[in-house]
């Protein structure tokens, strides 16, 4: 497998990896929304335990809704009254759920059962008490706009009197809220009569949660957001005398249990926070070390050499090797269709092949076939010399697309062969297979001409070493909900790991000091014609020169030069190309070029047509203050928010 297709496929895995941790979990789009922008709870302890609570919600809807219900939990000793809901200001008629008069018969599930209630009409609000709760509904009729909702109620035995301490321990929102909030503020009042430094106060939820002792007689707890299904719970303490005429009391002190409980909860909370400021901020951190680490032994290792030669211009050839392993050069390990139409004129020059231009037989009257087709003519010049590549190539052109022995004197195969053997998409894996067979055989090549350097076995074995290594600790923290930014660093660390190593190929000193020659030769051939006559090589040498131009990039640029060197394309009696390229008409470099151009277009789309095979898809048969713990959960209310 070529290392473009493993980098492909890896690209692919890539991919997957990065899908599969972003994504976690696909939601369902529907019709229409709610969005609880802010949600004020104002609660008030009385004299005698009592707690008055006045709820506010602002809530925008997207679409049509029916109704909003809020469950309430309480504890046995515990009793609501007093209840009244509120729709921007105006209150809202109680129902008393008679099927009678009602409108609606609605289905909920409390604990794991199911029951029944009914509701009554628009602007009608019913209570319903189950198992220790009290669900509140009402009906409203809201769509695509924005409404202020506020109930209030009274939790009667909301404070717990201790010996020592009064307790409040209560659930403003409670687990079971399917929908979240934007931000959710409490403002508790106690009653006056204490300093602020007797108040006590610890807030249960989210742990960027805040929790504030504003004064003696006054505590406020903020989240923002309040995700859904996240309970937000708070609890206060105080002296006794601030509710003399309570009625709920726990018979023994509570003070150092309470403290002794919120140390453990703080303990955990601020643990997971020290965690959590570790995925944090080690995420960045692990991030950028990491990836800067692969690239910089990358960027370490492809420095170039230095070099010993320094000029603008080479005038020779600065490699006697063949012109398809300066493209490898050139190109950095890259085989290239013009390297194939470089080797067939070097194979011309060097008296291997003719290179023959006509005019092919029209097959019928409306044909519209090539007006100008070339020739490729074996001469009798034995190919044991020449290098597999070449004899590779031969073979390929004259045997597999000609049908013709390559050793043949006078054996032929023309361009239009080549491009109609593609053409045919049963010969296309036959093409790409030859094709690849090249690229390999050019490549074995340049490794043996030591053109260029890649990591030593050790090497590699250290890098993918550190790849596991990084990928092994994303892993394992992957099991803990604490670092999950920090386990995706490290796997996208090793991820990059991985991928660094595609390209970690670079010059040798050998192969950087013929770069730069040939580097220095291909400026040369841009600016001959700029030169001095004497300073010009002779016709002959730019045969050559032309060849080696190909791979350069630069054939183009050499043959408009020597259209002004030499206009009659001839020196000294001697015509260009004499002995291996014959032209149909009047030999000048215009029909020179049309050969060069002809036959490398026909070479790509060739090689274009037969990936067209090699890449298509395979069949598929398939179809005190500060911030909060994370403790909690025991606080009376709770309940959560739903809508209809």
């Amino acid at each position: 497998m070529s290392s473009g297709k493993m980098y492909k496929k890896l690209v692919v895995i890539v991919l997957t990896v990065i899908l599969c941790l972003s994504i976690g979990r696909i939601t369902s789009v529907h019709a229409r929304s709610v969005d609880m922008e802010y949600v004020s709870v104002v609660a008030k302890i009385n004299s005698d335990g009592s707690m008055d609570v006045m709820e506010y919600y602002d809530v925008r809807f997207d679409g049509q809704w029916n109704g909003m219900s809020r469950w309430i939990n309480l504890f046995d000793h515990m009793e609501i009254s007093n209840i009244a809901v509120y729709e921007n200001g105006e209150p809202l008629t109680y129902h008393s759920g008679d099927p009678a008069n009602s409108t609606e018969e609605i289905t909920s599930v409390r604990n794991n059962q199911e029951f029944r209630y009914w509701v009554g009409p628009v602007g009608t609000f019913v209570a319903v008490e189950r198992g220790g709760s009290v669900l509140l509904d009402w009906s409203i009729n809201a769509n695509n706009t924005k409404k202020t909702y506020a109930f209030q109620y009274r939790v009667h035995n909301a404070v717990t009197v201790h010996d020592d301490v009064a307790e409040l321990y209560y659930q403003f929102m409670g687990a079971d809220s399917p929908h979240p909030f934007g931000s959710f503020v409490v403002q508790l009042e106690l009653p006056e009569g204490a300093n602020q430094d007797e108040i006590l106060a610890w807030g249960h939820g989210p742990l960027y949660g805040e929790v504030s002792i504003l004064s003696g007689n006054e505590v406020q707890w903020h989240v923002s957001p309040l995700p859904a299904e996240t309970m937000f719970e708070g609890r206060a303490l105080f002296p006794t005398s601030l509710v003399p005429e309570a009625t709920y009391f726990s018979k023994g002190p509570g003070l150092a249990r309470i403290l002794e409980e919120e140390k453990a909860w703080s303990d955990e909370s601020n643990r997971e926070r020290r965690q959590a400021r570790v995925d944090l901020y080690g995420f960045p951190l692990v991030l950028v070390a990491g990836i800067g680490f692969f690239f910089a032994k990358r960027f370490r290792f492809l420095r170039y050499h230095k070099t010993e030669f320094v000029g603008d211009y080479y005038r020779e050839l600065p490699g006697a090797y063949i012109p398809a392993v300066l493209g490898q050069l050139w190109n950095k390990n890259k085989h290239k269709p013009e390297m194939i139409m470089a080797t067939i004129m070097d194979l011309g020059r060097r008296g291997y092949l003719v290179i023959q231009e006509f005019a092919p037989e029209k097959k019928g009257i409306f044909s519209r076939g090539r007006k100008t087709d070339y020739r490729l003519i074996r001469q009798n010049k034995p190919i044991e010399d020449l290098s597999f590549y070449e004899q590779k190539l031969l073979r390929f052109l004259f045997w597999d697309i000609g049908q013709m022995d390559e050793n043949q004197p006078n054996a032929q195969v023309t361009l239009g062969q080549i491009e109609d053997f593609t053409k045919k998409k049963s010969n296309r894996p036959t093409f790409h297979s030859n094709y690849e067979g090249l690229s390999y055989a050019i490549e074995e090549k340049t490794q043996k001409d030591d053109f260029f350097e890649t990591l030593s076995k050790k090497e590699k074995i250290i890098h993918f070493g550190l790849v596991a290594f990084f990928a092994g600790i994303g892993v394992v923290l992957l099991k803990w909900s604490a670092f999950q930014f920090l386990s995706i660093a490290f796997i996208l660390v090793s991820i990059v790991g991985a991928l660094t190593i595609k390209g970690m190929t670079r010059y040798s000193k050998k192969g950087l000091e013929d770069y730069v020659r040939w580097k220095a030769f291909r400026k040369f051939l841009q600016d001959f014609s700029a030169m001095d006559q004497h300073q010009i090589p002779s016709l002959v040498i730019w045969e050559q020169y032309l060849v080696y131009a190909i791979p350069l990039g630069v054939a183009k640029e050499v043959i408009k030069q020597l259209q002004m060197v030499f206009p009659n394309m001839e020196q000294d009696g001697r015509q260009f190309g004499y002995g291996w390229y014959m032209s149909a008409g009047m030999m000048n470099f215009e029909g020179f070029n049309r050969m060069m151009e002809d036959s490398e277009k026909c070479i790509t789309r060739s090689v274009k047509e037969s990936y067209k095979v090699a890449q298509s898809k395979d069949s598929d048969s398939s179809g005190g203050g500060g911030g909060f713990s994370g403790g909690g959960g025991g606080g009376a209310g709770g309940g959560g928010v739903d809508f209809r």
